[in-house]
């Protein structure tokens, strides 16, 4: 995370310090751990040595080795894995949206993990199922105010929806509309030490295609 090589452990073979690095799995399994757990910077900070690395150079984008030679800049190991590796990089994309769809439950997630100071986001969104469009956007001001947009291109069935807010909206207005006309629902505020999980249950199950959009505000 800090630059700095790494160890291997003792029974793996190799010398103790690393003088090898796998940046996709980098930016995978520990970039997307560090997004989802609040340390956002850290978490793009390691995405980006992934995407400098390899978007930046045409010849690297559909051609990225597993394995990167740190001293001589250039692929090690048994060579390059083609379109295997790059694959990883759309968890960075979920990480950062806070992103995860339940079909069978019809249950939504959108938690989005974005830097400070960074209030909104306009994304896709690729699922097993059907693609989408997500926009986020927050009014951090002293009445809070966050505004959820999204929309599927194929039908899917939605019946709970989770949010979260800061600490401190410990009371809440809620409006869920689907198509342009509003949709009843409840709500649950699940307190946490760094933020407030929201979860909405709708009193409907709703046929998401076109676009809803769900308004939090907090007096």
């Amino acid at each position: 995370q800090d630059g700095g090589r790494c160890s291997n452990p003792p029974d793996s073979g190799c010398s103790p310090p690393s003088d090898k690095s796998w940046p996709n799995l980098a930016a995978l399994l520990l970039g997307c751990p560090l997004l989802l757990s609040g340390e956002v910077e850290a978490g793009i900070r390691t995405m980006k040595s992934a995407f400098t690395l390899f978007h930046t150079d045409p010849s690297l984008l559909f051609n990225q080795p597993l394995e990167w030679d740190p001293a001589d800049g250039a692929p090690s190991g048994a060579g390059a894995n083609h379109h295997v590796s790059p694959l990883g990089i759309w968890h960075a994309l979920y990480a950062i949206e806070g992103f995860f769809l339940n079909v069978p439950d019809e249950e939504v997630h959108f938690r989005p993990n974005l830097p400070p100071g960074v209030s909104f986001l306009r994304a896709p969104i690729f699922t097993p199922v059907c693609l989408g469009n997500l926009v986020f956007k927050e009014d951090l001001g002293p009445n809070y105010r966050q505004r959820v947009e999204f929309s599927f291109e194929s039908p899917v069935q939605i019946r709970k929806l989770n949010l979260r807010v800061p600490t401190h909206c410990n009371t809440i207005t809620l409006s869920v509309r689907c198509d342009g006309d509003a949709r009843d629902a409840t709500h649950v505020l699940h307190p946490t030490p760094q933020t407030n999980r929201l979860t909405i249950d709708l009193k409907e199950t709703l046929l998401v295609q076109n676009s809803v959009v769900v308004t939090v505000t907090c007096p």
